[in-house]
């Protein structure tokens, strides 16, 4: 934020409230506080902040301090970012390290003494496979 854009912004915030004082000390201040945020981004901490006050505390509105206006925006501005992050899914990461994908023969051949050893169970039992007995199953039989 330049100096020029930190005086209106000083200025925006005097016209809500007189106690913010506009000379170059305070400019100063504000500048320094507020140099990592854009005009848009500092008057709506503004407007947020006189909006959200509580007048009727003991002590009433206190006046805005630049670091309580760059906390509310950096607050704000992380809010947003991680609603967004949320909404974003997470790229899909493929395990290097899986047995299938580094033994697709061995695990192909795994797989079918499985399966066949889990029908040849079901047999000894008296229950024939499903694949083997429906012949509307869109199973392929291997």
């Amino acid at each position: 934020m330049t100096p020029q854009e930190c005086a209106v912004i000083m200025t925006y915030a005097n016209q809500l409230d007189p106690r913010i004082q506009l000379n170059d000390p305070t400019l100063d201040v504000w500048l320094t506080a507020t140099a990592n945020l854009s005009v848009e981004e500092a008057k709506w901490g503004i407007k947020d902040y006189y909006a959200n006050a509580n007048p009727n505390d003991n002590r009433g509105t206190q006046p805005l301090q630049p670091a309580t206006l760059r906390y509310r925006v950096s607050q704000a501005r992380e809010r947003h970012q991680a609603k967004a992050a949320a909404i974003e899914a997470a790229p899909r990461v493929k395990n290097p390290n899986n047995y299938r994908a580094r033994n697709p023969e061995l695990w192909e051949q795994l797989v079918a003494e499985g399966r066949d050893k889990h029908r040849a169970d079901l047999r000894s039992r008296g229950i024939t496979p499903h694949a083997e007995s429906c012949p509307d199953c869109s199973r392929p039989s291997r």
